[in-house]
């Protein structure tokens, strides 16, 4: 596992992918649904979405993201993650 991927979630939309601190890229989630912003980084990285260190470990950042089935909570979907 390479540790030195991050993502982080900006406005409850933005969803932005880095690797040692460089940006790679940033998913809108007004223009694409989670699960294909999902796909596109573990693509990206060969890493479980779920695996990748989140640089703002708020929950509440991951809220109100938008999915097939509708809008989710963190909570929903999102595995707490240890600090």
């Amino acid at each position: 596992m390479d540790n030195r991927y991050s993502l982080k979630c900006d406005g409850h939309i933005y969803v932005t992918l880095s690797w040692d601190g460089r940006f790679i890229f940033c998913l809108d989630n007004d223009m694409l649904r989670m699960e294909e912003i999902i796909a596109a980084v573990e693509k990206r990285t060969r890493m479980k979405f779920k695996d990748i260190r989140r640089e703002n470990s708020n929950d509440q950042d991951w809220d109100g993201l938008r999915f097939q089935t509708g809008f989710k909570k963190a909570s929903e979907w999102l595995q707490p993650q240890e600090v």
